[in-house]
Parts: C-alpha cells; sequence; structure tokens
C-alpha cells in the first residue's frame, strides 16, 4: 500500500523586499547598490532630468582663465571625495579665477579627448545640472598646476556643430554681431527683449546658458560694461 506524502508550501511574507543588485561605473566613480531604491544613499537619488540620475557631491571648483585664440576663456577642475573632474560649462565664462566650495549637481560623467599641438589629452569631463556654492568670492587658487594650453571649449562646440550639419547636407550659417542699422549694438538682439529691459532697469540679471558660446561671452562682457557684477552663490548678476 503506498502512502502519499503532502508538503505545505509556506506563503511568502507580505512586505520581504525585493533587492536588484545594479552597478553604474564611469571613469574614477563607482556606485553599487543591493538595496531598494528608498534604501539608497543620499547623494545618489533618482532626478527628472532627461530621465537619468543626478550626483550630489561636495568638493572645491578651481576655476582658471586661459588665453586662446578666441581671447581668454575659463576652465574648471573639480575636485571631490570620488575623484577630480575637468568641468567646461559655459556658466563658468561668468567666474572670476579662483576657488569654490559647495555642493555640485552633475548629471552628466563622461570621457573626452582631444589632440592639441600634436598631444593626445584624455579627461574625465562632468557636466553641472546646478551648483550651490558656499562663497561669493573665490578664494585662493588651488596647488593644481594649470595646464600650459588646451582647445577653447567654443572651437570643440563649433566643430561639433559644423560636422552634424554637414551629415545633414545643411549650410552652416555665419557668424554676426548683433548690431542696429548704426552698427552700434542693440540690447534686445544680444539679450532678448525680457532681459534687455532688466538691464535698463538695474534688475538683477541671470543669463540662459544654453545660448551659443560666443553669445553667452558677449552677454557677459556687456553687462561688465552697463556695471554689473557676478555673484557665484546665485549664479546672477547684480548692478552694482
Amino acid at each position: 500500500m503506498r502512502r502519499r506524502f503532502t508538503r505545505k508550501l509556506q506563503p511568502l511574507p507580505a512586505h520581504s523586499p525585493v533587492t536588484c543588485p545594479s552597478r553604474w561605473q564611469t571613469g574614477s566613480i563607482r556606485i553599487s547598490s543591493t538595496q531598494p531604491r528608498d534604501a539608497m544613499p543620499a547623494r545618489v537619488r533618482p532626478a527628472s532630468l532627461s530621465g537619468g540620475i543626478v550626483i550630489s557631491l561636495s568638493g572645491t571648483l578651481d576655476v582658471r582663465t586661459i588665453k586662446g585664440s578666441n581671447g581668454p576663456f575659463q576652465v574648471g577642475e573639480l575636485t571631490t571625495s570620488v575623484g577630480e573632474f575637468k568641468v567646461k560649462d559655459k556658466v563658468l565664462e561668468q567666474f572670476e579665477p579662483g576657488a569654490y566650495t559647495g555642493t555640485f549637481l552633475i548629471d552628466k560623467i563622461y570621457p573626452h579627448s582631444y589632440v592639441w599641438y600634436g598631444k593626445v589629452t584624455v579627461e574625465i569631463r562632468a557636466r553641472l545640472a546646478d551648483a550651490q556654492l558656499d562663497n561669493d568670492e573665490p578664494f585662493s587658487e588651488t596647488n593644481q598646476p594649470a595646464s600650459s594650453a588646451e582647445p577653447d571649449p567654443a572651437d570643440e562646440e563649433r566643430t561639433a556643430g559644423t560636422a552634424a550639419l554637414a551629415r545633414n547636407h545643411e549650410t552652416p550659417p555665419t557668424a554676426s554681431q548683433p548690431a542696429g542699422e548704426s552698427g552700434e549694438l542693440y540690447l534686445p538682439d544680444l539679450f532678448g527683449t525680457e532681459l534687455a529691459d532688466a538691464m535698463v532697469a538695474g534688475e538683477p540679471v541671470k543669463l540662459d546658458p544654453t545660448v551659443d558660446r560666443g553669445v553667452f561671452r558677449q552677454q557677459r562682457d556687456q553687462l561688465r560694461a552697463f556695471g554689473y557684477a557676478f555673484q557665484a552663490s546665485t549664479q546672477t548678476w547684480l548692478k552694482t
């Protein structure tokens, strides 16, 4: 006579966590987690920017001025606890040279290489989504050695734009200086009506970093000519 054995299944707990191991690694920064999203470290959090991830890091941004064929331009070295990154965002064109401490929100970290005077350079760049700085005036420059020479970011962007137009068989537009009929600068052409009116009224002005880098530099120079000074902590120009 056969005996029938049965096994009683135990139900799973109602709130047992389910974890999926994940790993993100770029350059010298590595973040791994096998915990639920709610338990992830505060400095790595989901963001709505392009559906990606924004990393919040405390550090020091060392802004330097380099003389190029188009005139002086600004670059930055961001030093954090997880690594050092090159920063070439347009917003740096407004900063005075020196060191700024604060919290930096990074939405992209990527390797970049370029050839300059026969030398190949590979660097890890960080793109800033925002920066919450502790100081308006820069501290003394850090001890990091300054680059003797490197290409102007404006030239890199211009080359990339020309290549994209060539792929689409389009003719690149010719650059022109915003000017009126008399050849004098017309503020609304450079800044737009809203910012131009704010400048005339002496109100605070915040520039749009999505415009062309050459236009961004012209706007910066005109603000200085109108007696404006840059406040780094708010990234706003104030009438002095």
